[in-house]
């Protein structure tokens, strides 16, 4: 059975999908029916978080939606690497 994508890509995009949904309550696309949810998954960025959580630290919407973006298959490292910059130091 052939790949549909690199594992470097679906594991932050899931996350960030996950990460939207429990900052903002909803999935960052809707539709009614599955075609036009797959649609906008491939074709239209979702809402901006802090435009729904306006008090959500930029930082971390920042992150999440770029988890989400587009160009993510191109130009992101490796998924461990990027998760690696959010690590917190020991005891910290």
């Amino acid at each position: 059975m052939p790949r549909v994508a690199p594992d470097w890509f679906v594991g932050p995009y899931s996350l960030g999908v996950i990460a939207y949904e429990m900052l903002t309550g909803r999935l960052p696309f809707d539709g009614g029916n599955a075609m036009s949810i797959m649609f906008k998954h491939v074709n239209e960025p979702p809402t901006p978080i802090l435009s729904q959580v306006p008090d959500c630290p930029p930082e971390l919407a920042a992150a999440v939606e770029k988890m989400l973006g587009k160009t993510q298959l191109i130009v992101s490292p490796p998924w461990k690497s990027w998760c690696g910059r959010w690590r917190r130091p020991h005891g910290a």
